[in-house]
């Protein structure tokens, strides 16, 4: 992809800096933090347009519309993450509702217009009548997952972070929270004392800014692998399912550690078969 050489026209297509996003991407999940800054680098030199909340009108549309086309709203944080910020869209198509857990909506501050713009209640307290538990990330009945500008501000960040360059590190996370944050209420968080605190830092700014996109898993996956920063320990309570009926008196608590194997992808079926059983399945 990285011999592409047509410019970016839009989020549809491909591109040099859609290539080289993608290119950040890869090798900061790999630990490869001077070619991830390079392909960053090289990405913003080619394309850096971020969009800012405070200028976009969302909070009247998104507060008012709640009617029969509310999964197809034009204003959802998907498409808005396709307009001039995004290098690729890549998307799933899902109908699923995404539940967001009080951890997450406890890590932004009120005044972040991410959580003013892209979080509700209505519909589930509307719809189904859900007093509970029931904040949810508005969205269409498509998931967005491509490259952004504001990522390639945040490898960089991390980038700084572990070459100990704090100044720079927070500079570019500034580049983000700025188009963020209500400008009546933004103020520029204090400067962290150590690498590993301005990594964490980061970190808790990709989980605001990309949430349900899929890139929190593999933040937790690399960052638990790294060690740099504390466990990343993730816990979820359950039901046991029995073979006709869930015991809803029985609740089982998960917990999935740094370094479970539960963290391995399958590797492809027709790899196993065409390598006539040479290369393992990956176990659980």
């Amino acid at each position: 992809g990285l011999e592409i050489d047509k410019p970016r026209t839009d989020s549809w297509r491909e591109s040099d800096a859609s290539a080289s996003a993608l290119a950040a991407r890869y090798y900061v999940y790999v630990q490869d933090f001077a070619n991830a800054k390079k392909y960053a680098e090289k990405a913003l030199s080619l394309h850096n347009t971020m969009i800012d909340l405070n200028t976009i009108d969302l909070i009247n549309y998104l507060g008012q519309n709640m009617t029969a086309d509310i999964f197809t709203a034009s204003y959802s944080p998907e498409y808005y993450t396709c307009w001039e910020s995004s290098y690729k869209m890549y998307h799933n198509k899902s109908q699923s509702i995404m539940v967001a857990n009080d951890e997450l909506l406890a890590a932004y501050q009120p005044e972040d217009l991410r959580l003013q713009y892209f979080y509700t209640d209505k519909l589930l307290g509307l719809i189904f009548g859900v007093t509970e538990g029931n904040t949810h990330y508005w969205k269409t009945n498509t998931l967005i997952t491509g490259t952004d500008v504001a990522e390639m501000y945040l490898i960089l960040a991390e980038c700084a972070a572990r070459n100990n360059d704090i100044g720079t590190c927070m500079e570019n996370v500034e580049m983000v929270r700025i188009n963020r944050i209500a400008a009546d209420d933004y103020i520029t968080l204090p400067i962290p004392g150590t690498a590993k605190e301005a990594v964490q830092l980061v970190a808790n700014e990709r989980w605001r800014e990309f949430p349900f996109k899929s890139l929190r898993w593999y933040d937790i996956k690399r960052l638990n692998a790294d060690g740099l920063i504390d466990p990343i320990i993730l816990s979820r309570d359950y039901y046991e399912v029995g073979e006709t009926a869930i015991d809803f008196d029985t609740p089982k608590v998960y917990t999935l550690e740094p370094g479970s194997r539960k963290y391995a992808r399958p590797i492809p079926k027709e790899v196993v078969i065409l390598t006539g059983g040479s290369v393992k399945q990956n176990t659980y």
